[in-house]
């Protein structure tokens, strides 16, 4: 799955192996920055190149991370010097930093297709509410629904709806008193089902039912994971906290992996064929671009240049069709 793989291993997940084709190279051993020919050996690009491209970690590495076990990862720690540790975990923090980017992407990707919404400045914020609120009455677990989706929803919600500012705050509940009072009578004695029909702010409130069944409970702060990377560059290098550190961001890939999982699956559930048009859109108007700007410029007998533009192409493209597969994962 190209939005999967992409959310939790880079970009390098697919363009290693477009390069590797390029060299001879196939399999993992394309996954491998090692594997992959110096520009003075023939190669597309330096290590030096993808390091600084792709991230220090490979996605093989990144593969043997996620599908290692606890068990594994002690023995590993236990034959890390000190310096590899340290090394091992600033690349794996660097590589936590961009996933999390990537996977707040994926998110929103999900959500508009979990709300059955239009895309990012499409969909207005009332036409997000009023999709939350139709999806709330079909997932509700009174009335037949997943509770795991239910409690889902609401993530996807937080994603989309804006805060209200402060000063609105005032205006708004005076406005909802005044809605209520105005309303109280031409509501009554209407029937149940109507209401649920309308989806109209006073027939469900679905934030209330999220309330009840979903008590908030404290959480960490969402920068907390920055300042521990920030602890264990400036302080003198101790290694019980390296250590944790280390067992810690082998967690977090795993739950990385598990959570765009679980947003690639509400994606294809939400599948409509809007979307794969846009993404294919996308793919086309980087091609006419490329092919416009660049190979109309491009001489005969001029392999060199051919090379430096066959190697552009593979590298922009595959970051365009990275994109658009994280957009569109089906």
């Amino acid at each position: 799955d190209v939005a999967r793989a992409v959310t939790l291993f880079g970009a390098g997940v697919v363009v290693l192996p477009l390069l590797g084709r390029v060299s001879g190279i196939d399999g993992k051993e394309s996954l491998e920055y090692s594997s992959h020919p110096q520009r003075a050996s023939g190669g597309l690009m330096d290590r030096l190149d993808l390091e600084l491209k792709f991230g220090p970690l490979d996605p093989q590495r990144l593969i043997s991370e996620l599908t290692g076990t606890k068990e594994a990862l002690e023995k590993r720690l236990q034959r890390l010097g000190n310096d590899e540790l340290q090394e091992e975990v600033l690349a794996l923090q660097d590589w936590r930093e961009k996933a999390m980017g990537r996977l707040k992407t994926l998110e929103k990707r999900a959500a508009w297709a979990f709300l059955g919404v239009a895309g990012e400045g499409v969909a207005s914020q009332a036409e997000i509410k009023k999709a939350f609120k139709r999806r709330a009455l079909e997932l509700h677990p009174d009335k037949g629904g997943d509770a795991d989706r239910f409690r889902l929803l609401q993530e996807m919600r937080d994603l989309l709806v804006e805060p209200k500012e402060p000063h609105d705050l005032e205006g708004a509940k005076d406005a909802k008193k005044a809605e209520e009072k105005g309303e109280k009578k031409e509501t009554e004695g209407e029937d149940d089902a109507e209401e649920e029909e309308d989806f109209s702010d006073d027939s469900w409130d679905a934030d209330e039912e999220f309330r009840k069944m979903f008590p908030k409970r404290k959480k960490k702060p969402k920068r907390q994971d920055d300042a521990e990377a920030e602890e264990l560059k400036t302080q003198d290098f101790h290694r019980g906290k390296f250590e944790a550190a280390r067992r810690k961001l082998h967690r977090q890939l795993r739950d990385a992996w598990s959570r765009a999982s679980r947003l690639t699956e509400e994606i294809h559930r939400s599948h409509t064929s809007a979307t794969s048009a846009d993404a294919l859109r996308q793919l086309r108007k980087f091609v006419d671009r490329f092919a416009a700007t660049e190979l109309q410029r491009l001489k005969e007998n001029d392999p060199k240049k051919a090379l430096r533009l066959l190697r552009r192409f593979l590298e922009q493209g595959s970051e365009v069709l990275c994109a658009a597969g994280a957009l569109d994962p089906t």
